[in-house]
């Protein structure tokens, strides 16, 4: 391990200092002599190590003295590094956060991106140059983008979703129950109500042309029967959502058919009802991209995304495969949404490069989660303060995200 100049050359040091500067600690063989006792002194450190390998790899490979051999062990951690490939020296890296849709379980989304927040001692909002949400995590994204803080968005799911998502008693769940058959199982006005309450502190209504970060909002116009993007006013041809209220535009990417009614906007161009985003972009990852390349003009080797899902269950269509209506039931929209979700993220890493796409999500149980039970926000909560806190994907933000770097002035 060769020791920066800066750095004191004792391997704690080393350590420490590599540590703290988010630089990636690969391992030599044959290491001898104060490197060689504090590798055995502290085993521990094997395991944090960042190169790829596993534990008795690493463990076998700090005792190799064949000169070809350590080339080759070299080498393989070299291409096993969490750096980030491809970095182009004409600019820094464009920095996307991609935020999922899922309903209450946007929870998890808002507890991830305040302990990271916290963890790091670092904004969210200035730090990416676009940030894309969709449905629950639109409203998240125009959130940030009007200058609330993770923590808030937090409280605003742990206050307003009981509202928004009421639980009600027994004989109460059978009446709603009979007319989700028939209307749509939640208010629409009481999340427009929560969702404005949040957003317009002190009456002062915002529109996404408010926004000090670029926006993209994924929707679906119901009367042309074409995905819709909204966003903010970051490019000279694009500018017609500048004055469009941020409520109006996070009600209809919100708004789930069967569970909330088509959401009007009104806009400079017209006045449409849309549907939830979710339709087509549950995960953002892919339009945003494709915002940042076709009108940014970004190229594709400068793009950096963090993406955060909502909780995923195991795949199965156990029982399943020549079912009908009454046995597929629920399990069929699962089904389309997860192929939608994979689809995006499998192609958002192909297109930009795995080591230039992060994602951050957990497995859950199979029906653990509902869209819309509040009773399981503190729960979502905690999920999504693990996954946030695992060190690896600290590491990885903080190098490549949350490093102190402000995004880039676009107003």
């Amino acid at each position: 391990m060769a020791c920066p100049r800066e750095s004191p050359a004792r391997p704690e040091n080393h350590i420490r200092f590599s540590r703290f500067n988010s630089f990636p600690d690969g391992l030599s063989g044959g290491l001898g002599g104060a490197a060689q006792d504090y590798v055995r002194d502290h085993p521990q450190i094997i395991q944090s190590l960042k190169n790829g390998l596993d534990d008795r790899t690493n463990a076998s490979i700090a005792i190799q003295e064949d000169v070809a051999s350590l080339v080759g062990d070299v080498c393989q951690q070299f291409g096993r590094l969490p750096l980030v490939r491809g970095r182009v020296t004409e600019g820094l890296s464009f920095r996307i956060l991609a935020l999922d849709g899922g309903g209450i379980k946007g929870a998890f989304t808002a507890a991830a991106l305040a302990t990271l927040s916290k963890q790091l001692n670092e904004p969210i909002a200035e730090r990416f140059d676009l940030i894309a949400g969709t449905s629950t995590g639109g409203i998240l994204a125009i959130g940030l983008g009007l200058g609330l803080s993770p923590l808030e968005i937090m409280k605003f799911y742990r206050d307003r979703g009981p509202i928004i998502f009421p639980v009600m008693r027994r004989h109460q769940r059978l009446g709603r129950w009979a007319r989700h058959w028939v209307k749509p199982k939640h208010s629409q006005q009481v999340l427009f109500n929560e969702i404005k309450k949040a957003y317009f502190t002190g009456g002062l209504q915002k529109t996404l042309g408010d926004s000090t970060s670029r926006l993209v909002v994924p929707a679906f116009d119901t009367i042309s029967g074409v995905c819709h993007t909204f966003r903010t006013p970051h490019h000279p041809l694009l500018t017609g959502d500048r004055n469009t209220s941020a409520a109006e535009v996070a009600l209809a990417t919100a708004a789930a058919p069967t569970y909330f009614s088509a959401a009007n906007v009104n806009n400079a161009i017209s006045d449409v009802p849309y549907f939830d985003g979710g339709v087509w972009a549950n995960c953002p990852a892919l339009a945003a991209i494709v915002e940042a390349v076709c009108y940014l003009q970004v190229p594709l080797n400068r793009i950096d995304v963090l993406s955060i899902g909502t909780t995923d269950e195991p795949f199965s269509v156990k029982g399943k495969l020549g079912a009908g209506i009454i046995r597929w039931n629920r399990s069929l929209i699962s089904l389309l949404m997860n192929a939608q979700v994979d689809s995006a993220v499998r192609h958002a890493q192909q297109l930009v490069g795995e080591a230039r796409f992060l994602r951050i999500n957990t497995v859950t149980n199979e029906g653990m989660y509902a869209l819309d039970n509040p009773r399981e926000i503190e729960s979502l909560f905690a999920l999504g303060n693990k996954a946030a806190s695992d060190p690896s994907v600290l590491y990885q933000v903080k190098s490549r995200f949350l490093n102190g770097i402000e995004a880039m002035d676009w107003k």
